[in-house]
């Protein structure tokens, strides 16, 4: 091979200065290749015998193995992780720069140093122990400890420690300092996580997802009246109303799909029979694969605000009972005219529907076409006036009805107006009126037929008196005209033509009060 041609000279001038060599070459072989070939030459007088062995083989695998070699000391050289190589005593043989970066130290120093003199938590008998168990066990052991920083901090590591046939052990060492330091905020966290998930009045649970549990806060074995001990390991579809088990089994599905938190409701039984309901809010908990391995749910008692709910719906299923067969007219609206709620009274009396009401530019003047009336009923809508307002309102075939509206502020501000009929009342006080103007005319009636009778007595009395006067002097002339004085006869005489002329007056007087009885004349 070119590149044994000079060792092959040097090796040949060795021969004949010391009568023997050992050497190792490469030929080049009749078909080109070369060769690998150990020889063993001796002289004897003029000639070298030599005996040649192939080793080709023998060196691919020596040159694979330095190749491996080196591979691995800059593997060594480059890993994340420290590395330190030990014998069976102790004595540390070798380290890489990690290492020494990581407890301060070069590598000179270390090399002067025994694994026990950086070892915290054993001494030289535990290492050469734990040497010896490792070399009856010929497995790999990983440990967590504490080396000595030089600076005299402590460094907390993880040693995965390897032994090799020859009796050393070889440490690819870990800084976990970080991770420990993580691990004691999360035990500290966890502390006080546990300290809190305790102490809440929230029930607290996590349970693995064929719903076996796997912790269960104080609340939650309060709630259903058992341990800790008697709820751990059983399914807690055993705690769940038969009726809700399928809906709860059908919540786990979905966690497995999409472990987001979501909040459901379920009511259960507690020790006492009683139905309770729960709000629960689970969650799924996934591994570093993100699969769901466990669930968590924080549950809390809502039968105070079910119940108000139940209530409220009762009662708002009541209010609209009513609303939709009382017969008055409802309509909420607001100040713009624009209605939001009528009720089924209100449609028929006006029949006009809402959708109907929607599709209109301006209802309030197809209700009031009077211009000054419908200012009015809007101002009453704005200020809120109490009380009841008479108005007409245009129905959809164009009627004018009679109607009374109050108005009602609900406690958001909204507006209600609450309408009645009003045409029986109004026909009503037609009818009052009427009666009234009816008793008016029979007052008039009665005073005036006892007018009429004082005036009859009147006449009666005034006639009688006339008539007697007329009477006596008529018998006085007749009686006696054979012994009176023309004078004196017709003295008399003329005392019957004034009574006479006073009855006519009367007479007058009687034809005038018939006429105006007749036609109703006031006087």
């Amino acid at each position: 091979h070119p590149d044994d041609v000079e060792r092959s000279r040097i090796a040949h001038s060795h021969v004949i200065d010391t009568g023997s060599l050992h050497i190792d070459l490469r030929l080049r072989c009749k078909g080109g290749e070369y060769r690998w070939f150990t020889w063993a030459s001796t002289l004897s007088g003029e000639y070298a015998y030599s005996l040649a062995f192939e080793i080709t083989e023998q060196k691919k695998t020596e040159e694979e193995l330095v190749e491996l070699a080196e591979q691995n000391q800059r593997i060594i050289r480059t890993i994340f992780d420290g590395y330190l190589l030990g014998a069976m005593d102790g004595h540390i043989l070798d380290v890489n720069q990690t290492y020494c970066d990581m407890v301060g130290y070069s590598r000179e120093e270390l090399l002067q140093k025994t694994v026990y003199e950086m070892e915290t938590n054993y001494n030289e008998t535990d290492v050469i122990a734990f040497a010896s168990n490792m070399t009856q066990s010929e497995v790999s052991v990983l440990v967590e400890t504490q080396h000595y920083h030089k600076n005299g901090q402590l460094v907390d590591v993880e040693v995965n420690n390897i032994f090799w046939e020859d009796g050393r052990i070889t440490c690819f060492i870990r800084d976990i300092s970080e991770r420990k330091r993580m691990e004691r905020k999360i035990r500290r966290s966890e502390q006080r996580y546990r300290g809190l998930i305790e102490s809440q009045i929230d029930f607290v649970c996590r349970y693995t997802p064929d719903t076996v549990l796997t912790y269960v806060n104080d609340a939650y074995c309060d709630f259903f009246g058992r341990s800790r001990e008697e709820l751990i390991g059983i399914s807690y579809l055993t705690l769940a109303p038969e009726e809700s088990k399928k809906d709860i089994l059908a919540r786990i599905h979905e966690v497995m799909e999409n472990p987001a938190p979501d909040t459901r409701i379920f009511y259960f039984y507690d020790s006492g029979g009683n139905k309770y309901w729960v709000q629960w809010i689970d969650y799924g908990i996934t591994n570093e694969a993100g699969e769901v391995v466990e669930l968590q749910a924080v549950g809390r008692d809502i039968t105070p605000m079910m119940e108000a709910q139940q209530q409220l719906a009762e009662r708002e299923e009541m209010l609209t009972t009513i609303l939709e067969n009382i017969p008055l007219m409802v309509a909420q609206g607001d100040e713009k005219g624009r209605f939001n709620y009528v009720n089924k009274y209100w449609v028929e009396v006006l029949d006009w529907t809402l959708e109907e009401i929607h599709s209109l530019p301006n209802m309030m003047e197809i209700f009031y076409p009077d211009a000054a009336e419908r200012e009015r009923i809007i101002q009453s809508i704005i200020a809120g006036q109490e009380g009841w307002m008479d108005t007409k309102i245009r129905t959809r075939n164009g009627n004018l009805l009679d109607t009374s509206w109050a108005n009602v502020q609900l406690s958001d501000g909204r507006k209600l107006g609450i309408g009645q009929v009003v045409t029986h009342r109004v026909e009503l006080e037609k009818q009052r009126l009427y009666a009234q103007s009816l008793e008016l005319e029979l007052q008039k009636e009665r005073e005036l037929r006892a007018l009429k009778e004082r005036f009859v007595s009147l006449v009666a009395h005034e006639f009688r008196q006339p008539l007697a006067a007329m009477s006596t002097s008529l018998d006085f002339v007749l009686r006696y005209q054979d012994r009176i004085t023309a004078e004196r006869s017709n003295e008399k005489l003329l005392m019957v033509q004034k009574q006479i002329q006073r009855m006519a007056v009367l007479i007058e007087d009687a034809l005038r009060f018939s006429k105006a009885d007749a036609q109703k004349t006031e006087f």
